[in-house]
């Protein structure tokens, strides 16, 4: 039996909240006056991410995926 089972939890049940990203404080007329952020973060789509950054981020988690692919790992 494995932990999840043991506490009936199902990933539906495990919602991630969204990244934090920066805050922007502005004057009254919409001047900047301040960023506040612990990592600067800024939420892109997929098609904005640079395919060098695509293949670093998958040869990180896996640095032999593109020998044997999705299928199977190691």
């Amino acid at each position: 039996m494995s932990a999840a089972d043991a506490v009936d939890l199902r990933p539906v049940d495990l919602v991630e909240p969204p990244p934090a990203e920066v805050t922007i404080v502005q004057d009254a007329k919409g001047g900047e006056i301040a960023r506040f952020y612990e990592e600067y973060r800024e939420v892109v789509g997929f098609d904005k991410i640079a395919e060098v950054m695509k293949t670093a981020i998958v040869a990180i988690e896996d640095y032999r995926f593109y020998e044997h692919g999705a299928g199977r790992r190691g």
